[in-house]
């Protein structure tokens, strides 16, 4: 959070980009409750690990909406920059990748 916030400062608006991280197991959580799963080995939320800090789609559109940062524009492609109807319907079940454009 503390770089999403240091680019928001510095740029008044940015771009990120991430995965849409997905497992067959971490997939078949997201499948039937379309958020990142804890569990023992990962008790943490997916924004406050010690780690990497793999998310959804719907994880970050929280985020945002949790710390008041306004997105502008989302963009859901495959692997080969294209977007489809379905990844417009369902983003977090059928995009690959996100692109946000946002700003404070």
């Amino acid at each position: 959070m503390f770089l999403i916030k240091e680019m928001a400062r510095v740029g008044k608006k940015c771009i990120i980009s991430l995965p849409n991280f997905g497992h067959w197991w971490v997939r078949s959580q997201l499948m039937l409750k379309g958020r990142m799963p804890k569990s023992p080995r990962l008790p943490y939320e997916w924004y406050d690990t010690p780690n990497l800090h793999h998310c959804t789609i719907s994880d970050f559109d929280e985020l945002c909406r949790l710390k008041n940062i306004k997105v502008l524009h989302r963009t859901v492609v495959d692997d080969s920059q294209h977007s489809s109807p379905l990844m417009r319907l369902c983003p977090n079940f059928f995009g690959i990748n996100a692109i946000y454009h946002i700003t404070r």
